[in-house]
């Protein structure tokens, strides 16, 4: 797990996030003790891209990429909800 970068904002933390989310890139946001908010990737082979992903967001955070993300993610979610309940044992 490598930091791809760090946020100030949560709802920018919330909203790179899911984009990684949306993009299948497994990520965990993390506050700091200084307050800011770190992005952790948890495949290295994903890092380049999540990289990239991150310096086109901090240029324009509210591209409708972007904003659309949240959406598709959370979408992403509830799938892999239903996928587990599906797979727990009754």
């Amino acid at each position: 797990m490598r930091r791809v970068g760090e946020l100030k904002r949560e709802h920018d933390a919330r909203t790179f996030h899911d984009a990684l989310v949306a993009r299948g890139i497994e990520n965990t946001a993390e506050r700091e003790d200084g307050g800011t908010i770190s992005i952790w990737v948890h495949d290295d082979d994903q890092i380049t891209e999540a990289a990239r992903l991150f310096a086109l967001f901090r240029l324009s955070p509210d591209a409708p990429a972007f904003r659309e993300a949240t959406a598709k993610a959370s979408g992403i979610r509830v799938v892999l909800v239903k996928s587990a309940r599906r797979r727990r044992p009754t």
